[in-house]
């Protein structure tokens, strides 16, 4: 079985972020790492345009599936 990864990288900084994408949806936001509650959160305190649950991302197979919570900005990846 193969192993996903879902990283983060600040574009003007070395801050990176990275989180295991397991069989649960993964919650993705800003805060920082003393931030508790939810198990399966990437933290990104580095960027402060993202809300503290921007977005989950759900492996289903091999498709990562985005979906958009309480964010007042777009989402981009690539």
């Amino acid at each position: 079985m193969s192993q996903y990864w879902l990283g983060a990288s600040h574009l003007k900084g070395h801050d990176r972020r990275r989180a295991s994408l397991g069989s649960g949806p993964l919650l993705v936001g800003r805060g920082s790492a003393t931030e508790g509650g939810e198990p399966d959160r990437l933290l990104i305190d580095f960027d402060p345009m993202l809300s503290r649950r921007h977005f989950e991302a759900i492996l289903e197979g091999d498709v990562l599936k985005i979906r958009a919570l309480d964010n007042r900005h777009p989402l981009y990846f690539r």
